[in-house]
């Protein structure tokens, strides 16, 4: 019988936090995610995840954010049929990491300011930040090298 093992996170999922985080905590948390992003992309381990959102995203014992759920990615280089995974509001079909900019753009207004919360509801500094990501101009989503760029230059002139 296949089985999958995997460890456990007692803290739950980014859900439980949105909403709670201050801007710096929250930059700190989307660097490391776009950081690991850009690494699995480099690595060749998939072109997107594409299925980025709170609770897909597990806190460990230190509080630091986890990428999970992964079934929706394919190795870098092969084509799916399948229906794409659709969370309204952290999903857009790109073919390319600009997909989970975009999601990671939506996630940064969660753990600000909550779930329900809009673009227009952030400060400047970070409504700056999420307009270059979370866009339906796809043309302006930055790819995750600009964005993670961006999120350095945010953090160290207003969250140092």
């Amino acid at each position: 019988i296949p089985y999958i093992v995997v460890e456990y996170y007692e803290k739950g999922d980014l859900s439980r936090v949105c909403g709670k985080m201050s801007g710096r905590e929250a930059l700190i948390a989307i660097f490391q995610l776009a950081y690991t992003l850009k690494k699995c992309y480099e690595e060749n381990i998939f072109e997107k995840h594409g299925d980025i959102k709170p609770e897909n995203i597990l806190i460990d014992n230190q509080g630091r954010p986890v990428l999970s759920d992964f079934h929706g990615v394919l190795p870098k280089g092969r084509v799916s049929f399948k229906e794409p995974i659709s969370t309204q509001g952290y999903f857009i079909n790109l073919p390319d990491n600009r997909a989970d900019v975009f999601a990671l753009g939506r996630l940064l207004i969660d753990l600000t300011k909550g779930i329900e919360a809009k673009l227009d509801d952030l400060p400047k500094p970070l409504y700056y930040l999420v307009s270059k990501a979370w866009s339906r101009d796809y043309s302006k989503i930055l790819t995750i090298h600009e964005f993670i760029e961006e999120i350095e230059r945010v953090f160290n002139l207003y969250y140092q």
